[in-house]
């Protein structure tokens, strides 16, 4: 650790004022690290403060005081996570080190755990999600040829519907049905592409309702306002 400072001080010089400064702060360092981390000394004393980290290397970097924001963030970052030598990052030495860590942030609020149940944020997520999942799925129906495609936009539309009537979110579900209206031209005056647009209006609508019984007299009069206007 000598030759270490002797090294530190000739090539940086800075943030010491004399070649014993280097060594001392080394010291000081180890001291604090075994203070914060050691079992056997944290039962017999109570953990030095930041304060006493300050007031132990006072007047000691050349007869003068090390720059306090420097030791601050030295002592928060040695408090936080333990020094660790290189033989004690592999094998058996590791695993122990690493329980440790685990048990002592076990002890501390980082150990709260708040169970949450499957699915608690589904409804969240979709609500996020369902707006450009449906104008996808639309762009996607609209401007493919290919039957695989075609079919899993389908699928696509009725994943939607089952979940936003899984929830209750009517509000979706109506804004899903004016998509396949508007896309299908169930709202023009043409007869023929009414007809070949309501089995898709039936895939997401009839099959599905709302979960609760309530969406189908709505959802089918939706459909027949669309064929008669």
């Amino acid at each position: 650790m000598v030759f270490v400072a002797e090294q530190w001080y000739r090539a940086n010089h800075e943030p010491f004022n004399h070649v014993d400064a280097a060594f001392t702060l080394s010291y000081a360092i180890i001291m604090l690290n075994t203070d914060q981390h050691n079992p056997q000394v944290r039962r017999n004393q109570p953990p030095m403060t930041v304060d006493c980290f300050k007031r132990n290397l006072s007047g000691t970097n050349g007869g003068a005081d090390f720059d306090p924001d420097m030791l601050m963030t030295m002592y928060n970052a040695i408090k936080s996570e333990e020094i660790v030598m290189p033989a004690e990052q592999t094998g058996i030495v590791k695993e122990n080190y690493l329980w440790k860590v685990l048990l002592r942030r076990g002890e501390s609020p980082e150990g709260h755990f708040e169970h949450a149940p499957t699915g608690w944020n589904d409804h969240d997520l979709f609500s996020i999600t369902w707006g450009p999942a449906v104008a996808a799925l639309t762009y996607v129906f609209d401007k493919s040829e290919n039957d695989v495609i075609l079919q899993k936009a389908l699928n696509g539309f009725r994943k939607c519907a089952s979940i936003a009537a899984h929830y209750g979110m009517k509000d979706v579900f109506d804004n899903l049905i004016i998509h396949l209206c508007k896309f299908s031209t169930l709202a023009s005056n043409s007869e023929r592409a009414s007809e070949e647009a309501l089995p898709l209006i039936d895939l997401v609508v009839i099959d599905e309702g709302d979960g609760n019984g309530e969406g189908n007299d709505k959802f089918d009069c939706g459909s027949n306002d669309c064929s008669a206007s």
